[in-house]
């Protein structure tokens, strides 16, 4: 796989995960509002990677052994097998979307994003519409075998991959 469609940053080959679109498939994309931990106790994805974006409230998460603050326009990225736990916030109300993904298991793990852990989402007015897009195409065909809700996919890491200049990490201790 070469890295010539790459955007910096991101450690992504754009056409090698276009020409293998098939074997990704988005197991939850929900959008909802709660009054409960991120992410809940210590635990793990063994076969999924996700994001979760804040669009309001905030908290301390841990993903591995990195304890983090997030608040509103975050977006959380969690590799498959990363522990991941809240810390602290059950006394804030969130309104999240997250989304859950799998890559075929016969398929080349390099087709896993490597984005940021958390990323503040500077440009939510462009990011946060592509993002509705990928839950509405969810609701509306929640089946492995829909191709749109993973073009909306690719379409959303394309653009988290491209605005990543003006995007900037909300890393604390």
């Amino acid at each position: 796989m070469t890295n010539d469609s790459t955007s910096p940053g991101s450690s992504v080959d754009w056409a090698y995960l276009l020409a293998n679109l098939g074997t990704i498939v988005v197991r939850q994309a929900k959008h909802y509002s709660c009054r409960l931990p991120l992410f809940g106790r210590p635990h793990s994805h063994e076969d999924r990677f996700h994001f979760s974006y804040v669009r309001s409230g905030k908290c301390r998460i841990r993903i591995d052994e990195t304890a983090l603050s997030v608040g509103a326009d975050d977006l959380v990225f969690i590799r498959p097998g990363q522990v991941h736990e809240s810390l602290g916030d059950k006394q804030v109300d969130y309104e999240l979307i997250e989304l859950r993904v799998s890559v075929d298991a016969d398929a080349d793990r390099t087709l896993i994003p490597a984005f940021k852990p958390v990323t503040h989402i500077d440009n939510a007015a462009v990011f946060f519409p592509i993002l509705e897009r990928v839950v509405t195409a969810y609701q509306l065909d929640p089946f492995p075998e829909n191709w749109l809700v993973r073009v909306r996919l690719v379409e959303m890491m394309m653009v988290l991959a491209r605005e990543e200049g003006p995007l900037t990490s909300t890393l604390t201790d």
